[in-house]
């Protein structure tokens, strides 16, 4: 069953489309006829760096599902960056570590 849009939508489409590119995706829809066993009239989620999907791999994403799931992979995104900064920077004992001046 296709997901119900209105022009009212339009806006929050567009604030979603915009907070997806910040964080590095993409919410496309589909080009194929809405209703087919691809394509439920919604969004996809795609990895802007690697063009893979993410979620809505049906196009079944609604606007309030792509926001969560895109907060959801910044959140991990960021908790991730925090585990590897506090990692300390390890190197062999005769080459210094990557990045390291001596």
């Amino acid at each position: 069953m296709p997901l119900p849009f209105i022009d009212a939508d339009r806006d929050a489409i567009d604030t979603v489309r915009r907070l997806a590119r910040s964080q590095g995706f993409l919410l496309v829809s589909s080009h194929e006829a809405v209703g087919t066993h691809r394509n439920e009239g919604g969004f996809m989620l795609v990895d802007a760096c690697f063009g893979f999907a993410v979620d809505g791999f049906r196009f079944d994403l609604d606007v309030d599902r792509a926001r969560a799931a895109i907060l959801a992979f910044a959140a991990v995104g960021r908790s991730q960056a925090r585990a590897e900064a506090a990692l300390p920077e390890t190197g062999s004992g005769d080459r210094p570590a990557a990045g390291v001046r001596h």
